[in-house]
């Protein structure tokens, strides 16, 4: 992946740090949401949010997202 986005070792390190911090914010946010509404709850709620995101990606005529 490196070489074909022609990335120095430095940049392609640099992503996979930011990368693993993302996973962990999320891990940590997602372990209080749960703590705070519920596990079925968190997991509604989560699937819509992704559902409409994912529309929203696909969508030619919105470009807010």
């Amino acid at each position: 992946m490196r070489d074909s986005l022609g990335w120095s070792y430095s940049a392609a390190g640099f992503m996979n740090t930011i990368n693993a911090a993302g996973y962990l914010a999320g891990a940590l946010i997602a372990a209080r949401i749960v703590k705070r509404f519920g596990l079925a709850a968190s997991l509604r709620w989560g699937t819509l949010a992704s559902c409409c995101r994912w529309r929203c990606a696909r969508s030619p005529t919105i470009s807010l997202c």
